[in-house]
């Protein structure tokens, strides 16, 4: 029961942080960042996969930036500060699949 409690609390203040992180952070400035940055490799006939937005929900654009870069990744990333992270995951999770705005519903 405590266990649960305490679980319960954590849950509660990552989503508060991220929350509070998202409310700072620019989708315009992550916009750029995609386009400059992620589009080097992410374009067609680049040496990645193009990126598809609207291939993850947003759930699943958090847990991709929170896990951290992959391999692959890990060069583009250490060159990105905190800030500029956020900004692109914002605009990440602006396009995603379960974006109300992408739904018709806003």
């Amino acid at each position: 029961m405590n266990k649960a409690l305490v679980t319960a609390m954590v849950l509660i203040a990552v989503i508060f942080l991220a929350g509070q992180a998202m409310a700072a952070a620019d989708w315009r400035k992550g916009k750029k960042l995609h386009r400059d940055v992620c589009m080097q490799c992410h374009k067609s006939r680049g040496a990645a996969d193009r990126l598809q937005l609207n291939a993850r929900t947003k759930a699943q654009w958090s847990e991709f930036f929170q896990s951290g870069p992959t391999s692959a990744h890990q060069p583009v990333w250490q060159k990105l500060s905190t800030e500029q992270l956020g900004d692109l995951e914002f605009y990440f999770q602006k396009y995603a699949k379960d974006d109300k705005q992408l739904l018709g519903c806003g």
